[in-house]
């Protein structure tokens, strides 16, 4: 969880001559998923996690990306919620921005990128969206191994009892606790607040959402 961007965010806070968490991505280790998110506080979080890859010698041809957006004004609310109201608008956008970036780099680099849409999972069974993503990653996927976050260990738990994940920096109180509550893989409606956001990032949400129509087989 995050091991870039917890790099990122040492070295904008303490310098680049800190010690950084081993991201392990260089281990024989198998299947290797890192989940990596853009924002919200600070320029430096607006970074590119394929070209970090890249710089380090990493093959691109082990390299697959899912660039997961959300409906902007649903993450401008969700920001504005988990962050107290003190979005930076020019980070939400550049956010947006990024991830355009990253996908016209993998197309431009020959890399598999998959455009997903987190609505996918509001008007289409989870299982199904979950197994089109899976089969895009040259993964196996058994339904009955999906679960609900009812049990434990519960997210963000002690390490120990994730050996398979890594946490590399502590997610919010807040966020933990939203993720728990939610307990599960299930569309989230949320009251919208009526923000407005810059027409850039309904745009790049649209491309991102028809490329996951066309990449899934379904309707979003």
């Amino acid at each position: 969880m995050q091991p870039l961007k917890s790099i990122r965010r040492l070295q904008a806070g303490l310098g680049d001559d800190v010690p950084i968490p081993d991201p392990i991505l260089f281990r024989d280790s198998g299947h290797i998923l890192i989940k990596e998110t853009l924002g919200a506080n600070v320029p430096a979080e607006l970074f590119d996690p394929v070209g970090i890859l890249l710089e380090a010698g990493y093959p691109a041809d082990k390299i697959v990306v899912v660039g997961m957006v959300r409906e902007p004004e649903s993450t401008y609310d969700s920001w504005q919620r988990l962050w107290n109201g003190s979005v930076n608008v020019e980070i939400f956008q550049g956010a947006y921005e990024q991830m355009q970036r990253i996908w016209d780099r993998c197309k431009a680099g020959g890399i598999r990128y998959l455009p997903y849409a987190s609505e996918a999972i509001r008007v289409n069974d989870p299982v199904a969206v979950l197994q089109g993503v899976m089969r895009f990653l040259g993964l196996s996927f058994q339904a009955e191994a999906m679960c609900d976050w009812d049990g434990r260990p519960l997210f963000a738990d002690d390490k120990k009892l994730w050996p398979n994940m890594h946490f590399y920096d502590t997610p919010p109180p807040r966020f933990i606790a939203g993720v728990r509550e939610w307990g599960g893989f299930r569309y989230r409606h949320t009251t919208r607040e009526g923000h407005e956001v810059p027409g850039v990032t309904r745009a790049i949400y649209e491309r991102h959402r028809q490329g996951c129509e066309e990449a899934l087989d379904l309707r979003i």
